[in-house]
């Protein structure tokens, strides 16, 4: 899992509609953009399950009481 984030990094998410990604050209796009991600220090790719866990388990993140 991911360190917490820090001022200095941009937290996001990206997410596809099969409808909308599967159109060949944006295939390409985001396979391009994986790849190039994929090099980068500190970028992981988490499902968004995994993404709720990490949240729910940091302690920077507002939580209801």
């Amino acid at each position: 899992m991911p360190s917490a984030c820090t001022r200095n990094s941009l937290g996001g998410s990206i997410s596809a509609h099969d409808r909308i990604s599967g159109i060949p050209g944006r295939v390409k796009l985001l396979e391009e953009f994986i790849k190039y991600a994929q090099k980068q220090k500190g970028v992981v790719f988490m499902r968004k399950d995994e993404i709720a866990k990490w949240t729910l388990s940091a302690s920077n993140v507002p939580h209801e009481s």
